[in-house]
């Protein structure tokens, strides 16, 4: 289970970073809690497109650009990047 949380919080922020959400920084200027940042790291554990996930962040285009509708967390990252509340 601990690998498996490891894995998608990486995934997490590879895509928050693709969307350029910086989780850590947002974390440090109070916009994103430890309680919120864990239950999203085990919202984007509970995805059914963790294959599709890693496919786009593997390539080129998944660096950067738009967050996919397919995942589990873009309304907090387009919260982020936006300065909405979260």
């Amino acid at each position: 289970m601990i690998k498996k949380l490891d894995e998608h919080n990486g995934l997490m922020v590879s895509m928050a970073d693709r969307g350029s959400v910086d989780l850590g920084q947002a974390m440090i200027d109070g916009k994103l809690d430890a309680s919120l940042y864990r239950n999203s790291v085990i919202r984007c554990s509970r995805c059914q497109n963790t294959k599709t996930c890693k496919a786009l962040l593997s390539t080129e285009e998944g660096i950067s650009g738009e967050i996919p509708d397919y995942c589990a967390n873009k309304d907090l990252f387009s919260r982020l990047a936006s300065g909405s509340e979260v």
